[in-house]
Order: structure tokens, then C-alpha cells, then sequence
């Protein structure tokens, strides 16, 4: 009896698999100025779930840019390398403002197919600033996440920035790219995993702006409870048949 539980087990665990992070979903590689407010998904396709275009509400002014303010070379972002041009989507400091409410944000998505469930694992993002008018410019990130089709995000975090200081940063030039990382580990199970980033600052010039580049959502597609029941239940079923003809 011990080594059927054995068997049974081995066999469940044998249909499930070990889940291991994969690219979900991409968004803004650099390598293409897309046309229109939406970009499309850059990740290569991974059974079982669906990346939604990346979109944005609030943000007033915005672009899609391979130069900078000034004419200020836009370097390629540490999660991509492009080539010759770089393109990121810029977030002009005259259309936003300086709290998260939620209300200014990049937005995108993934769906679960039927029978599947997502265990997500990182979210990140690169960016930079330029500024071509006096005066400071800080940009901060606030993230928010939804796992009920929308309809309630959640502050996952709103604690990472950066700056391009007056007597520090030169004018007309871009900051060193950095790469924003967040843990999603503890969202497992769902079924859409919905994520704004709100983007605040605390500038008013239409001459300085947050570039983003290089969005990734890494995790696990999974199969559902309900799934991985019936495999563990026709896995059983197989060995019993096996044992009585013996």
C-alpha cells in the first residue's frame, strides 16, 4: 500500500512539472517606434496565457522617442540593446503630477487560458530622465496590481525614484538607464494579473521628461486545482488497471 501512495504521488508530481519563471509578457524593446497609443506585447508567445497591448490613461503628454529633449542621445536600456536607435515611451513632466492616485499610469495586463492559472514571480522596467529647462526633476513609480479583472488595484509599492540634478546632470543629457525591479512572488494562482505604473514628479516643464524602455512580467503558467485533480485522478486510474491485470 506504501508504494502505491509512492507511485501516486511520482505521478502527480510527474503531470505537473516544476513551474519555472518564464517572459510573459514585454513591452517597449527599443527597437521599433510603433504607431498609435498602443504597443504591442514584444515577448515570445508562451502556451497558456495572453499578453494585452500596453496602454496609458492620464499621462497628457507622451511620445514615443529615439532622441531627447535637445537632441539628447537616448542610450539603449540595460534589458535591451537595440542597435543604433533606442526607442522609449516618454512621459512629458507638464501631464502628470506629483502624488499616486492610481490616475497617470502605463497599463497592461495578462490573461490565463481555460484550465491554466499564473504564478507571477518579477515585474521591471528601465527608465531615464532628460531635462532641457532649469530646475530639478524627480520622477517616482508607484505600482499598482489587480487580480479581479480591474475592478480593485493595490499599492504594491511607490518607494523607487530618480533624479536629474542641476549642477550634476548636464542639460540636454540623458541619465544612465536604470532597471526597476519588483518582487510579484506572492501573487500565485490568479487569473488576470492586471498592473498600472503611476508615474509622479515634480516638475511642470513641458522640457523634461521619464522615459520608459524594457517592461517584463516573468512567472510560471500552471494548470488550475480542478486540472491538475483529473490528471492525478487518470494517473491513478492507470495504475490500478496496471495492477489488476498483473
Amino acid at each position: 500500500m506504501k508504494k502505491m501512495k509512492y507511485v501516486l504521488m511520482t505521478a502527480s508530481v510527474m503531470l505537473v512539472g516544476a513551474a519555472s519563471a518564464d517572459l510573459l509578457g514585454a513591452w517597449i524593446d527599443g527597437s521599433v517606434d510603433y504607431a498609435g497609443p498602443q504597443a504591442p506585447s514584444v515577448a515570445p508567445a508562451v502556451s497558456g496565457v495572453t499578453a494585452s497591448s500596453m496602454t496609458q490613461s492620464g499621462l497628457g503628454a507622451w511620445d514615443v522617442r529615439d532622441v531627447g529633449f535637445g537632441n539628447a542621445v537616448l542610450p539603449s536600456g540595460p534589458t535591451y540593446d537595440p542597435g543604433s536607435s533606442s526607442w522609449w515611451f516618454l512621459i512629458r513632466a507638464t501631464g502628470i503630477d506629483n502624488t499616486h492616485n492610481n490616475d497617470e499610469y502605463l497599463a497592461f495586463d495578462l490573461t490565463a487560458d481555460a484550465g491554466k492559472q499564473l504564478d507571477m514571480d518579477t515585474l521591471s522596467f528601465d527608465a531615464t530622465i532628460v531635462r532641457n529647462a532649469a530646475g530639478d526633476i524627480t520622477t517616482t513609480f508607484g505600482i499598482y496590481i489587480s487580480t479581479d479583472g480591474g475592478a480593485n488595484y493595490t499599492l504594491l509599492d511607490s518607494s523607487e525614484s530618480m533624479s536629474h540634478i542641476v549642477g550634476t546632470d548636464p542639460l540636454a543629457t540623458a541619465l544612465a538607464p536604470e532597471t526597476f525591479s519588483y518582487d510579484i512572488s506572492s501573487y500565485t494562482g490568479v487569473e488576470d494579473f492586471r498592473v498600472h505604473i503611476d508615474v509622479a514628479d515634480n516638475s511642470s516643464s513641458d522640457k523634461k521628461g521619464t522615459y520608459v524602455q524594457g517592461i517584463q512580467l516573468n512567472g510560471s503558467v500552471i494548470p488550475e486545482p480542478a486540472t491538475i485533480g483529473l490528471l492525478g485522478m487518470s494517473a491513478a486510474g492507470l495504475i490500478l488497471i496496471r495492477r489488476i491485470m498483473m
